[in-house]
């Protein structure tokens, strides 16, 4: 039987609501609603409304191995042991969960001056416009999952040096980019029909891309370049603040994240050794497995997040209302206005 509804916000994201007895609130009529299979779905979206269903059994075949992988996740407290195949894995599946429909955000949503344009760079997760781009590129994401999944479990993965390897197993797709994960200890993160939030500054440098994945637990596509490490953070601060602050150093880069950009950090790229007195930190350039550190973050940050799943998503999955009472605040960073 062909597969009719295609669904945007994947099953096995919104199981993890249901097991924490989640409600869905409906904007549209501002009340609580029965969740049912149809909601957060299309008809035939992944096949332009042909009666084909080739691709979404494709992506079905995705979700159930990454389903695996985010168990590891959900059972873990403050690390998470990979391998170097799971991570460039749920490196992909977060490019997926923005790309594969048209629904992502971005945390500027207008700017006066007309300095801010969405997709002004070269790496980074797209902000995908329309149904048709969303499909092909996800066609493309797809062929990506099923060249790593062929993968030997031990292959070995790069990690971002500042230079565009000519032959890796990492998907190109992923290019520069590497994953951070983050918890929230009082389970109140949300998502909505927006699947997924791209942060970038006000001159257009993509940052990362927000991906929520249950009530306690949201991942995180980075930009190597400006967040791999301390000494890289610090740099780009410096940097930003020479191109565009008139020679001040920049305090921070992400304004949903300024309290503590640390979370943002690429866990996979310093191992400490001790084999000496001294504790020892080294680069890891290669790896064919590693430990990825979750990040507790405040409140505060979560609330920033759900304040968006909030403004731009019609139907929204909570499991605690004061949640949503604290989400229904607007952020004033969205909105960039020019005083003269």
């Amino acid at each position: 039987m062909t597969k009719v509804n295609n669904h945007l916000l994947p099953r096995l994201i919104i199981r993890n609501w249901e097991e924490l007895k989640a409600v869905l609130y409906d904007k549209k009529s501002n009340s609580y609603i029965k969740l049912t299979k149809n909601d957060f779905a299309e008809k035939y979206y992944y096949s332009l409304g042909e009666k084909d269903d080739k691709l979404e059994t494709r992506i079905s075949k995705f979700e159930t191995r990454i389903g695996h992988i985010l168990k590891k996740i959900k059972e873990s407290n403050t690390v998470v042991s990979l391998s170097g195949k799971e991570i460039e894995l749920l490196k992909l599946f977060c490019y997926l969960s923005a790309c594969r429909q048209h629904n992502t955000s971005a945390v500027i949503k207008s700017d006066q001056s007309g300095i801010y344009k969405n997709n002004n760079y070269l790496f980074g997760t797209p902000l995908v416009n329309n149904q048709k781009d969303a499909v092909d590129l996800t066609d493309r994401i797809i062929d990506e999952f099923e060249r790593i999944q062929s993968l030997s479990d031990d292959a070995i993965f790069d990690n971002w040096t500042g230079v565009i390897f000519p032959s890796t197993n990492n998907t190109y797709l992923c290019q520069g980019m590497h994953l951070s994960i983050i918890k929230s200890s009082k389970k109140s993160i949300l998502v909505s029909d927006i699947c997924a939030i791209i942060e970038c500054t006000m001159d257009s440098d993509y940052l990362y891309t927000y991906i929520p994945i249950s009530p306690e637990f949201a991942l995180l596509l980075v930009k190597s370049k400006y967040y791999q490490n301390m000494d890289q953070f610090e740099y780009t601060k410096r940097r930003f603040g020479n191109k565009y602050g008139l020679g001040t150093i920049d305090p921070y880069i992400s304004e949903m994240f300024y309290e503590d950009e640390s979370v943002l950090f690429d866990s996979c790229s310093i191992k400490e050794l001790n084999v000496t007195i001294v504790p020892t930190v080294v680069q890891v350039t290669k790896y064919n497995k590693a430990e990825i550190v979750i990040n507790s973050c405040n409140d505060i940050v979560f609330k920033r997040f759900n304040s968006i799943m909030y403004e731009d998503g019609n139907k929204i999955l909570v499991c605690k209302k004061e949640d949503l009472n604290k989400a229904k605040s607007k952020l004033n960073i969205r909105k960039v206005t020019v005083r003269f």
